[in-house]
């Protein structure tokens, strides 16, 4: 994938998963990242595995959140106001940061092949590497007008 080896990729969540998965995508495809996540140590991991690759870990902007930010999921009050909150934010980041020519887009996977496991329409879970390709796809030049969405990545899984 090209176009985004111009910019750098500011990845939350990028010790582990989909995060990381997304991380060392956007260092693969040329982009300079910066590598965020609560857990220090997994944030390191994350950090070397880009080096190793040749790549610098260290701006469109691309926020994981999952598609309980898109609808509810039962018995999980919680989870679902946290990522409602994330599409929320996404929002209007967009909308604050476009005069500046920043976009702000959202992925909001599905069952993925991490410790969260379901069943989907494809008859298969998604992969780490799946959503992330969604997040470099989305700040690269392909995507260069869109700006405030949330991109589900879930293999047709609706409620």
């Amino acid at each position: 994938m090209s176009g985004v080896s111009r910019q750098v990729g500011l990845v939350t969540g990028a010790g582990s998963g989909i995060g990381r998965a997304a991380a060392v995508a956007f260092a693969r495809n040329g982009a300079a990242v910066a590598v965020l996540d609560i857990d220090e140590r997994a944030a390191a991991e994350t950090t070397e595995l880009i080096a190793k690759d040749g790549g610098e870990a260290l701006a469109g902007v691309v926020d994981i959140a999952s598609n309980g930010g898109l609808y509810s999921i039962p018995n999980a009050p919680a989870y679902v106001a946290a990522k409602h909150g994330i599409v929320g934010l996404t929002k209007a980041a967009a909308v604050d940061y476009a005069h500046n020519d920043i976009r702000v887009n959202a992925v909001c996977p599905g069952p993925t092949r991490t410790r969260q496991a379901a069943t989907t329409p494809l008859g298969r879970l998604g992969t780490p590497e799946e959503a992330a390709a969604a997040a470099v796809w989305l700040c690269s030049d392909a995507a260069s007008y869109i700006t405030g969405v949330t991109l589900s990545v879930d293999g047709g899984r609706r409620p």
